[in-house]
């Protein structure tokens, strides 16, 4: 492929303001333009849109590994801080004034020899974040199943601060197969 210099007037307009109709008429002209140096082309006449292309020449490529490598000063960054784990999915974060985090997941599937219509997955997973007595927790739930005509998606989350529900969601949709 040629790189061009393009340069049109169309009114004024600048090549980069053309519609994108425009501009892939234009594209389509500069890969069968003439060969041969400088020279002008007319398109889309009724609009009275010119085009000057010039300067055009093949795309230089040199063979990989010809060019020395690239290499980037050392950056400075922080000591990295690693938590510590308190029990199975507990870690604690002590340089964050004890941020412990935690999560807990359940996965489960199911599919019976010969009904693809019985396959479902459903998955459950609690993630909580606590410092002293504060305390939050998110607790999230998805099904997935089918018929042969739909795909069903049911899904909660419910967000708590300590005892306290602060937010709840329930989604339950029905996808249609189109043939999968």
């Amino acid at each position: 492929m040629a790189l061009l210099a393009v340069h049109s007037v169309v009114g004024g307009a600048c090549w980069n303001e053309l519609p994108l109709t425009t501009v892939a008429v234009l594209a389509e002209a500069v890969l069968h333009a003439n060969r041969g140096g400088v020279f002008a082309y007319q398109a889309l006449g009724a609009l009275g849109v010119y085009v000057l292309l010039t300067n055009w020449s093949p795309l230089q490529s040199k063979p990989a590994g010809s060019e020395p490598p690239i290499t980037f000063e050392p950056v400075e960054t922080a000591t990295p801080q690693r938590p510590r784990q308190v029990k199975p999915g507990v870690v604690v974060w002590d340089h964050l004034d004890g941020l412990e985090a935690g999560t807990h997941f359940h996965f489960e599937h199911d599919l019976k020899d010969g009904d693809p219509t019985s396959a479902v997955v459903a998955m459950r997973r609690t993630g909580t974040l606590t410092r002293g007595p504060w305390r939050t927790r998110i607790e999230t739930s998805m099904r997935m199943s089918c018929t042969r005509e739909t795909f069903r998606v049911e899904a909660t989350m419910q967000a708590f601060e300590g005892d306290d529900q602060v937010c709840s969601r329930t989604w339950d949709r029905t996808i249609k197969r189109d043939l999968v």
